[in-house]
């Protein structure tokens, strides 16, 4: 399991707190996994998160981590979904 420790500015308004999230480490990795994609330090993602207790996963790396590059989301890592514009707005991208 990797564990990366984030700013977090969510839709729910709170800006500036600071979450742990969880990516599973699996057996083989495969395309699209977290091992084989792992988060960048330094970059920014809009996240769609499960609770672990006190930590947070991802719901899919595949599909609910989508990487902000400048002003622009990218849709997910297996180009299945992408972030709405009303929810770019509401989080400030």
């Amino acid at each position: 399991m990797t564990a990366y420790t984030v700013r977090v500015d969510d839709a729910t308004k709170r800006v500036g707190s600071e979450a742990v999230v969880l990516l599973p480490a699996v057996e083989e990795p495969a395309d699209g996994t977290a091992e084989s994609e792992p988060l960048r330090v330094g970059s920014s993602y809009v996240m769609g998160l499960v609770s672990m207790g006190q930590d947070w996963q991802p719901t899919s790396r595949a599909q609910s981590v989508f990487e902000v590059i400048g002003d622009q989301v990218q849709p997910s890592s297996d180009g299945a979904l992408s972030v709405s514009r009303s929810l770019q707005q509401e989080l400030g991208i």
